[in-house]
């Protein structure tokens, strides 16, 4: 009986022994296995924000000749003042011209009506007698302002835009390009008298830009 207790303890060590052995082995191998591995690492990409960058040029006409200044104007005169605005920058905007006259003389007021667009005396004289206003611009502060212009970008990174893009009024006009031109007329009354004789005002053109993505969804406040 003892000897078999002898074998029994001495075969459990020898067991137990081997479980060691075969922990350890399995241990060792875990240690040493490895997997494949790779990555990637993308280029840098530049990221810039668009630019807005408008210049403009103003020509003036007195009844349809172009004049480097007006000195000597007549009742029954139209003068045209044309604000041709580039957008040198890639974003598209609203854009909007605007003349100020500062203080005109009340006598010379009187006489002068303000529209927007270029016409002839006679095409005004035809809108005033058959009260014709809808191109009859109001002088609020000494300015009269365009409407509203939705011009294009310039350059390889561009934003241009179309015309059935929008749909919430039809109160504004696309440029179609980069570059637009916003025309006023002034016009002098033929019943302007001698009170207005030697009276002088200035006129000095303005042009204003806001982007136009992210900023569609109405005309906005200049």
């Amino acid at each position: 009986m003892n000897e078999q207790k002898k074998e029994f303890k001495g075969s459990k060590k020898i067991a137990l022994l081997l479980l060691l052995l075969l922990l350890l082995v399995g241990g060792a191998v875990g240690a040493a296995y490895s997997f494949f591995t790779d990555a990637y690492t993308g280029n840098s990409i530049a990221v810039t924000a668009g630019t807005l960058n408008i210049s403009g040029t103003e020509t003036m006409k007195q009844n349809g000749v172009v004049k480097s200044s007006l000195d000597n104007i007549n009742p029954g005169d139209a003068i045209v003042v044309t604000a041709a605005i580039t957008n040198n920058g890639s974003k598209s905007a609203w854009l909007k011209a605007e003349l100020d006259f500062g203080t005109i003389p009340a006598n010379l007021l009187a006489g002068l009506t303000f529209w927007e667009g270029e016409y002839t005396s006679a095409e005004i004289a035809q809108f005033i007698s058959s009260a014709d206003n809808s191109k009859k611009l109001t002088l609020d502060s000494g300015k009269i302002s365009s409407g509203a212009v939705i011009i294009d970008g310039t350059g390889t990174a561009a934003e241009t835009e179309s015309d059935s893009a929008e749909s919430f009024d039809d109160n504004y006009v696309f440029a179609g390009s980069n570059v637009y031109s916003i025309q006023f007329t002034i016009y002098l009354s033929p019943t302007a008298g001698n009170e207005c004789q030697g009276l002088t005002f200035n006129v000095t053109a303005a042009a204003y830009a806001i982007q136009y993505r992210n900023n569609d969804q109405s005309i906005p406040t200049f």
